[in-house]
């Protein structure tokens, strides 16, 4: 009998050392799956496949050819076990709720590659070319570091996989995640626009023609999406500020360290109290304009508020921050691209 193709759709993710691939990905996971700290993390390709009917994530690697058993469930400190050259290729499967599956059944594949200016494993650049010149993907996502964009190594992965594309007339999708647009200082001029407008014109000089780009920060969105999945039930406490007046159900509070919340609550009142800095960026190309658009006429409404760090937010809060983190914007693109795809392949119009 012969085997009926997989239903699915996917998705390279790419990127010089250390821009935030893999937090970019464990954010769209919705937890801190992937080993991501800055310095080289990804020795082997990984390819994680939605698969909405598992409980929880399982993974297995390949060496010399040849499959090991699925371990369940996979965990951040295994994966970091299996992180290096000696694996060839390692698979995780889970369900990644933040991108569905389309109605007639296909699917979202993301693969991450290994950073190819990473002089400890000095295969990590044939890896990532061969990935690039064998594989058929249905999209890209190239991931540039906004604090250091344009640098030689980046200029150079950028220019043979434009080369590539033109070479094989390829019709790949790519899309260009500036992560890390946190660490640009509005205060003293730097803008996200600024930063995507060069972005795009470095891009262009490459010979990306329509290049889409849309500003993300990872590691908020990430955050944010861990501490709603964690939080418990508020109990009250000596140490604990008083909850807001006339409310008293629907209270919650994080469960991250002191540190980590302080950090996290910087953050959030950073990104809501410069809301249109942040909001501009994400709407500067028409696609992102209309990504968020239809993000924002989608309305939650909740009456929760979470404790952290020191401080009561209203549920509301928490999900406009995640909106101005990017990584929303970049999955709705993501999606609709998943939806066309798999209504080509199925003789779908419209």
């Amino acid at each position: 009998m012969k085997k009926r193709p997989e239903k699915t759709y996917s998705v390279a993710v790419v990127a010089t050392m250390s821009a935030g691939k893999s937090t970019l990905l464990n954010a769209m996971i919705g937890h801190r799956l992937l080993p991501a700290r800055n310095e080289a993390c990804t020795a082997s390709v990984c390819r994680i496949e939605d698969r909405d009917e598992l409980p929880a994530f399982r993974g297995r690697t390949k060496v010399a050819g040849k499959w090991s058993r699925w371990k369940t469930p996979i965990t951040s400190e295994i994966l970091q076990k299996w992180n290096d050259c000696s694996h060839e290729e390692v698979s995780i499967e889970g369900n990644i709720k933040t991108i569905a599956n389309t109605h007639n059944g296909y699917r979202v594949v993301f693969i991450d590659t290994p950073g190819p200016n990473n002089a400890s494993c000095e295969d990590h650049a044939k890896i990532t070319e061969r990935v690039i010149n064998e594989a058929d993907f249905s999209s890209i996502v190239f991931v540039v570091n906004a604090s250091v964009a344009g640098v030689e190594d980046e200029w150079r992965l950028l220019s043979r996989l434009q080369q590539f594309y033109s070479s094989a007339q390829k019709k790949s999708r790519i899309i260009f995640a500036i992560n890390k647009v946190d660490l640009l200082d509005a205060e003293h001029g730097e803008s996200v626009v600024d930063v995507l407008k060069a972005c795009e014109a470095h891009l262009r000089g490459i010979g990306f023609l329509n290049p889409v780009v849309v500003p993300v920060c990872s590691d908020l969105g990430l955050s944010i999406r861990q501490t709603r999945a964690a939080k418990v039930k508020y109990k009250r406490g000596k140490d604990k500020p008083s909850p807001p007046k006339g409310q008293r159900k629907n209270l919650y509070e994080a469960v991250e360290s002191p540190r980590i919340q302080a950090r996290l609550r910087r953050q959030i009142e950073t990104f809501l109290a410069q809301r249109t800095f942040y909001r501009n960026g994400i709407a500067y190309s028409a696609e992102g304009a209309k990504a968020l658009s239809r993000i924002e006429h989608t309305r939650v409404k909740s009456s929760e508020r979470i404790l952290l760090g020191g401080k009561f937010f209203k549920e509301s809060d928490l999900r406009s921050a995640e909106k101005l983190s990017g990584i929303p914007v970049l999955e709705v693109l993501l999606q609709q691209d998943l939806n066309a795809f798999a209504n080509k392949k199925e003789g779908v119009k419209g």
